[in-house]
């Protein structure tokens, strides 16, 4: 069983609110392709509206491996 990434998507809101997203990616390549789809849309999003909470967005893809059965 070959490694696996954890996509893990920060979101930080007007008052200090943090939002985490999760999801999981066979490859790192999906991973990052995902998280930066991702958080270019949610900050385009934020800055066409003038009432979005979203002040800031990343993300970070980590390798994990599972135990074998």
């Amino acid at each position: 069983m070959g490694p696996g990434f954890i996509l893990v998507i920060v979101q930080i809101l007007a008052g200090g609110t943090e939002l985490e997203h999760v999801s999981a990616f066979e490859s790192r390549k999906e991973c990052v392709s995902v998280g930066e789809q991702w958080v270019d849309e949610t900050l385009s999003n934020a800055r066409g509206e003038e009432t979005s909470a979203v002040l800031s967005a990343w993300f970070y893809c980590q390798e994990v491996r599972g135990a074998k059965r």
